[in-house]
This record gives structure tokens, sequence and C-alpha cells, in this order.
């Protein structure tokens, strides 16, 4: 029996099918009914060459939804002699759901709940070819119901639930019926997701790892073949305490010794070796197991389902006389997990088994087999890990410790610890200290960013945040590199938060306070003194660092030295005595606030100012020439025609790009990210790293060429604020 499929689209089952977006892109509604005209015929009414040109949509998609009456003939196309047990299923899946008209349940008046499901299961256990048109009538009962009963549709799910319980469907069937299960199961309004999910999970027990796995070697002659049994194959994938014969999968034949070395790697690891196979490889540490398995899987890509299979079927009634040889195979399958994906061929059984294991709070390896899932899904999200584990990480992932200790500064000098796994990235960090500091939205947790602070090393960039942590601190601790890690934020574009918890204002206050006291903050107009309000603040914030560091005392004038910012300690006006009497005046309101509302209330403070929240950049620019000697500089790496490099300061914060003058913080040139068009980084022939920036309208455009040795961190922050604005307020289009 074939299931026969239709000509046409997809059709929906309760409303348009495909909405179209602003952009012009389909959208898909309603994934679960849109399925069906896949798997299904038209009706028999169509069948004749005169019904055909009387084709409607209409007629098409009813075929797929609810219906009232009985079927006039089997939804797929069956052998005649089928058709009347075919319609009578129909007939008990309507009784069963309370869906037959008045006449028929006086003629069907015996049709029990218990009569219908055993009538239905009776069926498609004789008739194996009657289990599609089942599942379809099912799938039809539950498209679009619009039964008068209040629990059809529920009960035609319960039903297949059951069957889903006792039969499979066809090879041809099966991936429509996975994918309307599954899109049923995911969707949250429906009132019967629950039931779905139970359908589905029922269904996908049907399946195991006899389907992704041949037979074993043994049986690969013809005259072994004719002497199958069952236990041959499903020893196949069980727990084998001797070596292989074979590859369990079929693999070229180049490919089979390393995948029999990859098995003996994994009984090694396991404690599974014969006294013989002791011996021999002697040399076998569990290091070296790890490692010979994960260099096979990173050189040949083709190994990788072979040694997840092995795994597999190591962990499958795993009868070995080691104590904890299972549990070992789990830990080991937890590595390979964090480091490779496997083929789309296996992945369905391969989450299906570990999703499995990890729900069944019987056995004893539940907690490792959800590392094992928890660390597949990371890989197939984030690419898995790049460098080979640590001795010390392999040996304790042996001894069953999955997390490490972590050291992560914050700025100030404060420390705190988070466990990190070994599929740990750089975004589950971010995630966790900022919920620390209180931060819960995705918008403002993108502004926070981990740092890898090298000794010696004076440029830094942000880890990415698919970036794995242990493979970060472990090539550094093999390099013999002092590092630390530090969390800190690295873009401002959300207002400062004032109903968060302490640390928040601790981490900030930190980051903000150093760059004020260097005078990164300050402008100086033609390098004199700023306006009053810019001294009276100045003067405020001195009072408020004083009281931040917990001094109950006044300020004496020998400490403003460590409290205002360097440029205004070298103005010769004011004077030092009239800093002093400014900051004593501030004092009394300020000695009674407690450090941390001091800190809060220096943050509030030079929000106001216009470079708060920047970032700055040592940056050399090319001046001179005009846009034609810009965009000859960009070209050809020089300096252009008549033009000399000038040493500049470069701000970027929420207001955009500015080139700020390296003395007075004087704005030469302002670029509003709503006029950036693009960036380039650039390195000439003896390694200097050129950023060019390219900025105007579509019409008039202009390059500016920057020298920076921190270009891809501004092409990075740069993107990133462009985003931001372009998310609340729909800036034109930007490429970088």
């Amino acid at each position: 029996m074939s299931v026969e499929l239709s000509g046409g689209d997809c059709a929906d089952m309760s409303s348009d099918s495909l909405s179209v977006d602003a952009d012009g892109e389909a959208t898909d509604d309603d994934s679960a009914d849109n399925i069906l005209l896949e798997i299904l015929k038209a009706d028999s009414s169509l069948k004749s060459k005169a019904k055909r040109n009387e084709w409607t949509w209409k007629a098409q998609t009813d075929v797929v939804k609810w219906q009232a009456g009985p079927l006039r003939a089997p939804l797929l196309r069956l052998p005649a002699a089928l058709a009347p047990p075919a319609l009578e299923c129909f007939t008990c899946v309507r009784a069963y759901c309370g869906d037959l008209q008045p006449a028929e349940r006086a003629q069907h008046h015996d049709l029990t709940e218990v009569k219908c499901v055993y009538t239905v299961l009776m069926h498609c256990h004789s008739v194996p070819e009657l289990r599609d048109e089942v599942y379809c009538q099912l799938m039809k009962q539950t498209t679009s119901n619009r039964s008068s009963a209040p629990d059809s549709c529920q009960r035609a799910w319960r039903l297949m639930s059951i069957l889903a319980a006792y039969f499979t469907c066809s090879d041809t069937l099966r991936p429509f019926l996975v994918e309307y299960l599954s899109a049923a199961a995911a969707d949250r309004r429906r009132p019967c997701q629950g039931t779905a999910s139970v359908c589905l999970a029922n269904l996908r027990n049907k399946y195991n790892i006899l389907e992704i796995l041949k037979a074993d070697s043994s049986l690969k002659s013809k005259a072994k073949r004719n002497e199958w049994t069952w236990k041959a194959q499903t020893d196949v994938v069980k727990w084998q305490a001797g070596p292989l014969r074979a590859p369990l999968l079929r693999l070229p034949a180049a490919l089979a010794p390393p995948a029999l070395e990859c098995f003996t790697c994994v009984r090694a690891y396991c404690g599974d070796l014969q006294p013989a196979e002791r011996a021999q490889h002697h040399d076998l540490t569990e290091v070296k197991c790890v490692y010979t398995v994960l260099m096979h899987c990173h050189s040949v890509p083709e190994l990788r389902d072979e040694v997840y299979c092995q795994l597999m079927k190591q962990t499958t009634s795993n009868r070995s006389s080691a104590p904890d040889s299972c549990q070992r195979a789990w830990r080991l399958m937890s590595i390979l997990a964090a480091y490779f994906t496997c083929s789309d061929t296996l992945r369905p059984f391969l989450v299906e088994y570990l999703s499995a294991a990890a729900a069944d709070r019987r056995r004893p390896c539940q907690g490792t087999a959800s590392v094992c899932l928890a660390n597949l899904r990371k890989t197939l999200r984030c690419g898995g890990r790049k460098n080979v584990p640590s001795v010390e990480e392999v040996t304790a992932v042996s001894a069953g410790r999955s997390a490490r200790r972590q050291l992560y500064r914050l700025p100030g000098g404060a420390e705190r610890v988070v466990n990190t796994r070994c599929a740990t990235v750089v975004q589950d960090i971010v995630n966790e200290l900022c919920e620390l500091i209180g931060v819960s939205s995705e918008p403002e947790r993108a502004e926070f960013s981990l740092y890898c602070i090298v000794a010696g090393d004076a440029l830094t960039m942000p880890l990415a945040g698919d970036e794995y942590v242990l493979d970060v601190t472990t090539e550094l601790q093999r390099a013999h590199h002092p590092f630390y890690l530090i969390f800190c934020r690295s873009v401002w574009h959300h207002p400062l938060r004032h109903d968060a918890p302490p640390l928040y204002t601790e981490v900030l206050f930190n980051q903000v306070a150093p760059d004020y006291l260097e005078g990164l903050l300050l402008v100086l107009p033609n390098g004199g003194a700023p306006p009053s309000p810019v001294l009276r603040d100045a003067a405020l914030v001195a009072a408020l660092l004083h009281r931040a560091a917990g001094l109950p005392e006044a300020p004496t004038p020998r400490d403003l030295r460590f409290l205002l910012p360097k440029p205004l300690l070298a103005l010769r006006d004011p004077r030092p005595a009239k800093w002093a009497s400014w900051v004593a005046a501030e004092w009394p309101p300020v000695r009674t606030l407690s450090p941390p509302a001091a800190k809060s209330k220096v943050l509030q403070v030079l929000s106001r100012w216009p470079l708060f929240g920047s970032s700055f950049f040592a940056v050399r620019r090319v001046s001179g020439g005009g846009a034609a000697g810009a965009a000859g500089a960009a070209g050809a790496g020089g300096a252009g025609a008549g033009g000399e490099w000038r040493e500049h300061v470069l701000a970027l914060n929420r207001r955009g790009v500015h080139l700020l003058h390296p003395a007075t913080h004087e704005t030469d040139t302002h670029w509003p990210y709503a006029e950036l068009i693009s960036t380039r980084k650039v390195r000439s022939e003896d390694g200097t790293l050129f950023l060019d920036v390219k900025c105007g309208s579509l019409l008039q455009q202009r390059v500016t060429r920057l020298q920076a040795e921190q270009a891809h961190e501004v092409a990075r922050l740069v993107r990133q604020y462009v985003a931001l604005q372009r998310d609340t307020a729909h800036s034109p289009g930007f490429s970088a």
C-alpha cells in the first residue's frame, strides 16, 4: 500500500494558511493543519475525469477538514477489499468522538467507547495497510473541528494517542505525521497541546536505534540472513563486553580501523576491557581515551555518528561488572556532545534517545543524560568546542564533577564565582551575571559583555556570545598566560535603572568613576574652564565620591586631588582654595547619604553630561584633501594627497560617533548613526590597521579613514548602536 500525494500546494485548514508580512515574505500561520494536503489524495468525488474538470480549491481543502458525516470512500487509495474496514474504522472514530448523526446512533447503538477502540486496533493489527488510513482519518477529525460535541476534538486526539502507542505508520507518511504532531504539540494556544505531545511521544517510542544501525556483520551474507533472529537484531544495539568485529554503521573500508579504535577507547574509558586487552592497551589512560575519540571525530567527521551510536549501545542494557561503566559512558557522551553535532539523519533519533533518558527519573544516569542533551543542543546552536579539554577537565568530568568554579571579576575588583560547565558559552555567563545585578530584559542584557584581560596585552576585545568559556581559559592556561575575565557594560543605549539592586549601581559606578577622574567625560571649551553648571556638578561629585568611599568627615584640601578630574586640577582658575570652599558647601547634605546612595547620585549627576556612557579610543585621522583625498587614502592606504594625520579621541555613545580634540574634548566631527552607511576594516602592508567610515546619503557620500589599533572593537560597537537605533527609531539600513 502506498500513500499518494496530492498535486496541489498546502492549504489552510481553518483560515488563510499564509499571510504576507510588510516585507512581502510568507509566514506559516498553522503548519499543523497545512500538512494534510500533502499526504491525502483528492476526495473520491474527484476521481472521474468529469469531476476533476469541476475541481475547486474548497473541494480540496474539505478533504482534510473535520467531517460530520460518513466517508463515501477511503481517504487513501486502497484495494477495493479494504474499503469496508476503512469506512468502518471512520465510523468508529466518529462514534468515539460523539459525532454520529441521530439516525446513525440508532443504527450503531452497540458502539461503546471500548468497542470503538477495539475495532480500530484489531483492524490495524490484522491489516497493516489500514494504519496510514486511520492516522489520516484522525488527522482529518482533529483539523478545524466544528463538532457540536464539546470534547469531539479532544477525544480524537486521545484516540490518536492510543493508536500511536500500538502502531507505527509507513515511511512515506512518517515525516508528515511527525510534522503534524510536532506543530500541534508546540502550539500553546491549542487546548489539545498536551494530548498532542503524548501522541508524539508515543509515536517516537515506536522508533529506536534499530532503524539507524545496520545488522551486525555476522548477518551480511545471504546464508546468515536466512538465520535471522530478533535476538541477533537487538544484540546489535545493546551493551557489548568484547570488541566489535566491524563498525556499527556502513562506513568506507578505510574508516573501519579508526572506528574500531574509538570503540576500544570507549570500552577502556568505561573500564570494560578484558584482562588480555588491558595488558595490550595499558597506555590507554582516561585522558588519552578522550583525546583519541575527539581527535578522530575532529579529523574524520564521518566517524561522529559511529561514535554516538557506540555510546548509545554501551548505555543500553549495560551489564558490565565495572560498577560505573554505564555512568562513565554517559559522561563520555557529555564530552562528545559538547564538541560535535551529528548528521541530520541521526539527529532525531539521538535527541529522542537522550530526551527519554533525561526524562526517566528511575535511571541513575538521568542527570548526566540531561547534561548530554543540553550540551548537544548548545552544540547545534553554537557550533561546539574548538580546543581539546585540559587534563583537569577530563579528570573532573570522569569523576562526575560536570561544573568548574570559575572566577569572574566585576568593575572595581569584586569577584563572583559561577559554575562553568564544558558547554557553557559566554552569553550564558553574561545572562547569569546580568540576573545577579537585576537586568532581566534581553535588549538591555545585550549591552553587557565579558572581556578577557591578558597580562601584557594592551588591546582587549569582548568575547563572542557563542564562544565557549573553557575553550578560552584552557588555551590561555596551556600558554601560561596570566589572565582574568571581567564583566562590564560596553554599550550605553538604555537609560540608568533606578529600581535595580545595589550591585547594579556598584558595577556601573566603578566603571564610570575612573573615566571621570581621568577627565574623559569633561569638555574644556578652548582649553579653558568649563561652564559654571559643570563646575558645580564637579564640586558635588567630589563630595559624593568622598562619601561613597565611606568616609564620615568632610574632605580636606589634600583630598581634592583624588576627587576632581585631572584636567580641572591643572587649570589656573578656579584655584584650589575655591574648589575646597565649593566642595565644603556641598558636603552637609551629602554627609547624610549612605555610600550606595552616594554612588547612585554620582551616576545621576554625570548622566546629564554629553560624554557620559561613551567608549573612548585613541585614533588618527587624515586631514586635508577633502572628500576625494579621504577616499583616495582609503584606497591607497596612505595619508592622501596633501593630507596629514592628526590625533583624535573617538567617542562612541548613543548620540553617535564623535571625533574629539585630544586635550579639550571639543567635538571636531560628529556622525549621527542615521548618517552612517558602512564601516570597513583595512590592514596596510606594514600591518597598520585602519577603519574606513562611509557616511552621508545615497546621493552624496564621504569616506573618512581612521587609523585605530582597536578598529575591530570600534566597528563592533558601531554595529551594535546602529542595530539598537534601528530597533527603536527605524533608522536607515547599515552595512558593516
